[in-house]
């Protein structure tokens, strides 16, 4: 027996917003009032991106230091790099019990554990990223504290692409996304997938992205359907694959001097889609 149409017409809906569109408004109260300048403050992830589910509420606010720019150049990151190491604990220092507001520091972001009223957030303190490679496009860049490393990201092209996609299927690409994500957690919860990371979030949207507008088409059930057995079918290209932004190879862990993008492995991906095929096909079962 295959999912039912109500459960899959359930999983499409977004999580509830509210606390989460509080909890930005009052972080970035929190955050305004400390930083005076040049600087930018916005949303990433799957809350802004509308492909959040209800398992997983979480934000994730970008603190954009526009005095900080690391280029990629053939000798390595070159720029501001010891701002770019310092801007994460600069900044916790400065938001730190600001109108009773606890945090942590985590090995790349500020971490908010959240409470009744406000949901948990990542604080993701950046800067610009430039590379000759993408021409003019910006991307924004991130010190990892523990790895001692610096990763990139391309939150707007991300953003822009996924909402074009969007318009293009009538809607049903972020409810596909939105399906696939409550269908892992699923598969979590009946041993089918031994944890969430293996199917992250961001990756799984940029996977889902990647398969024909035309799969997109019918009832939830015709979706779902044609985009596992598209995925299924097509595990041979996923190599290929490139992030919703249009810029990064999804797969792989592309390390170009110092300056990692990703580490989401085509192995983790074929057994995640497998793990949702077995969830479709043995419903009635588990």
């Amino acid at each position: 027996m295959s999912i039912p149409s109500d459960v899959l017409i359930n999983w499409s809906k977004p999580g509830k917003s509210d606390n989460s569109k509080i909890t930005y408004e009052k972080l970035s109260s929190v955050i305004n009032s400390k930083l005076y300048d040049n600087y930018e403050l916005f949303l990433q992830g799957s809350y802004h991106n509308t492909t959040h589910v209800k398992e997983n509420s979480d934000i994730d606010v970008v603190v954009l230091n526009k005095n900080i720019v690391i280029n990629n150049t053939i000798y390595g990151p070159q720029g501001n790099l010891e701002d770019l190491k310092n801007w994460k604990s600069s900044l916790f220092y400065k938001i730190q019990g600001s109108q009773n507001f606890n945090f942590s520091l985590g090995n790349k972001t500020i971490k908010y554990s959240g409470n009744i009223s406000y949901v948990p957030a990542d604080i993701v303190p950046c800067g610009y990223y430039k590379s000759a490679v993408v021409g003019s496009q910006l991307g924004t860049i991130l010190y990892d504290s523990y790895s001692r490393r610096y990763f990139i990201n391309y939150p707007k092209q991300h953003y822009e692409n996924g909402a074009l996609k969007s318009q293009q299927t009538n809607g049903n690409f972020k409810k596909t996304v939105r399906m696939f994500k409550n269908a892992r957690n699923r598969a979590v919860k009946k041993g089918l997938l031994q944890n969430e990371d293996i199917a992250p979030s961001y990756f799984l949207e940029c996977l889902i992205y990647n398969v024909p507008n035309s799969c997109f088409n019918g009832n939830e059930q015709d979706i779902f359907y044609n985009t596992a057995r598209w995925l299924l079918q097509n595990t041979h290209i996923f190599s290929n694959m490139k992030c919703q932004n249009g810029i990064q190879k999804l797969f792989g862990y592309d390390d170009n001097n110092m300056l990692t993008y990703n580490k989401w492995s085509t192995s983790n991906a074929i057994t995640f889609i497998n793990a949702i095929a077995n969830l479709w096909d043995n419903w009635s079962r588990l």
